[in-house]
Formats: C-alpha cells, sequence, structure tokens
C-alpha cells in the first residue's frame, strides 16, 4: 500500500523548502500529487462496491518503464500546455524517484527478514506491514502524532484544478506510452477514488484494524485487509525503521553492509531533492 504517509511528509518538507526559496509559482497540492506518483490509479474502484472500469493495472505498466520515458512524454505534453501545476507534479514524480532509489533496497531487507520469520504469510502482506509500520514511525518521529490524528485524505489533496490537469495529463500519458484511450471523466474519478479510499483508511478508534485481525486469524490470505491499517504503533518488536543501526544489505549477496536507518534514507532523499529543485528553480 505504498508509504503513503511517508512520502506526504517527504513532500511538506520539500515544499516548505521551495516557499522558503521564494518560487513564484509553487503550487503545493500538485508537488504532493506528483510525490504519490502514478500509484492514485491504483485506488480507482479499488473499494468493493464500486464498479465499472478499472486502472490500477497501469500502475505495473508505469512502474515498468524508465522514468526518463514518463518525464520526456510529460515534456512533449507540455510544449502545447505548461503550467505551474504541471511543473511542480513533474518535479514531483522526480522527487519520489530519488526517495524510492534511497529507500527500496532497505524495504526490500525488510521483507526478506519477514519472509523468513513468517514463511506462510503472502509477501504483498509482509509489504504492507513495512510500509505501513515505517509511515507510524515517521509520522511520530517527524511530528509527534499518531495515525489516528492523521487524516489519510490529506495525501491526495482536494483541488479541482489540479485534479483536472492531472487527468488531462494521464489521459495524454495512457495514448502516447501505451497507445491506449480513456475518457477524461475516468480519470477524474481515478483522482476522486484515491481520496476516497484513503479515507476509508482514516482509522480513528482503531476498530476497524482490530476487526480485520480477528477476521483474518489462522488464516491465509493474498490480500491481508487488515495490513492496510495504521494503528496507533507497530504492533511486534520488529525494528522497522532500523533505528539501533543494525547491519543490512541488499541484494543479500552484497558484502557491503550498512547500518542507515530508514530516517537517514529519508533525510539523505530530502537533501538530494534540494538540490534538484534548486537546479529547476528558473524552470519553475
Amino acid at each position: 500500500m505504498f508509504t503513503l504517509i511517508c512520502q506526504h511528509l517527504y513532500g511538506e518538507q520539500i515544499g516548505e523548502y521551495a516557499v522558503s526559496q521564494s518560487i513564484k509559482e509553487w503550487n503545493q497540492n500538485a508537488f504532493l500529487w506528483g510525490v504519490q506518483g502514478y500509484e492514485f490509479l491504483i485506488f480507482h474502484r479499488f473499494l468493493f462496491w464500486q464498479s465499472g472500469i478499472m486502472l490500477k493495472s497501469y500502475t505495473e505498466r508505469f512502474a515498468s518503464l524508465e522514468l526518463s520515458t514518463i518525464l520526456k512524454a510529460i515534456d512533449d505534453y507540455r510544449q502545447k500546455k505548461d503550467t505551474p501545476v504541471l511543473r511542480c507534479y513533474r518535479l514531483g514524480l522526480e522527487c519520489r524517484a530519488l526517495l524510492k532509489e534511497e529507500t527500496e533496497p532497505f524495504i526490500q531487507y525488510g521483507l526478506y527478514m519477514l519472509k523468513q520469520a513468517h514463511p506462510k504469510e503472502q509477501e504483498l502482506s509482509l509489504r504492507n506491514k513495512i510500509e505501513t509500520s515505517l509511515d507510524i514511525i515517521m509520522l511520530r518521529y517527524l511530528t509527534g502524532q499518531l495515525p489516528i490524528e492523521f487524516d489519510m485524505k490529506q495525501i491526495f489533496p482536494k483541488d479541482e484544478t489540479v485534479q483536472l490537469e492531472i487527468a488531462s495529463l494521464y489521459c495524454y500519458l495512457l495514448n502516447i506510452l501505451f497507445d491506449e484511450k480513456q475518457e477524461l471523466s475516468v480519470l477524474l474519478q481515478a483522482t476522486e477514488d484515491a481520496r476516497k479510499t484513503c479515507g476509508m483508511l482514516n482509522d480513528r478508534s482503531t476498530l476497524k484494524k482490530s476487526f480485520f485481525e480477528r477476521m483474518e486469524r489462522g488464516k491465509e490470505y493474498k490480500r491481508r485487509l487488515s495490513s492496510y491499517f495504521r494503528g496507533i504503533n507497530e504492533g511486534d518488536a520488529y525494528d522497522y525503521a532500523n533505528t539501533y543501526h543494525a547491519q543490512w544489505q541488499w541484494p543479500m549477496e552484497d558484502t557491503t553492509s550498512r547500518t542507515d536507518s530508514y530516517m537517514d534514507l529519508f533525510e539523505s532523499a530530502v537533501e538530494q531533492s534540494k538540490h534538484l529543485l534548486m537546479n529547476q528553480k528558473k524552470e519553475l
């Protein structure tokens, strides 16, 4: 389910820096959508009572492409229509890639370790567990908040102008990159579904997570619904963020060990993104 809160907090930090650098046409909402990447498509028709065509398969197809291919297509689109929304969204995608590059090896190592400890558990649920735990930890670390105090809907900000421009952009990208056409209304629906689904992940009483945990106890599932909810804490003793700086490596056959915590990797990505922003300041 991705490190949704981590990516949001990451976007907030970079956005604050952008404002401090007096970037006149900075659009924070567009940037926050950008740092979540094209994954908003996975939430389209995600809830079981929603019907209609689903766009989630495009998420993997975008992931299979080089970032440079996607950015070039966006730049081609901007030749006809260039706005602060598109520029900030594009930068958000680039910054998201920096965070992923820094943290994905760490997450893969954690996934390997959890698979060793829970061999019967499905990989998707274990990865969800890692990513939601990192969300809990980083929210506490950076803001002092608990997940029950955080509105998940803000991950995809409500902004009709931004959502319309993103929907229009993705109509173009699906056509250019995959030779497939989708109606603008369907892409707009995907942006709204992302907000609705994140809203459903709000669990201020923690009853939702507890309910699904009871339902799933002793059973095997490809996708444990309980793993999508963020509890008050991580719920077990595993050091998900490596706060004690234990050695790790990825790939496992790598002979070079590292001791970085997730916080170290996160902060490294923030600094890289600040440099990227300054290099593109004139274009923004």
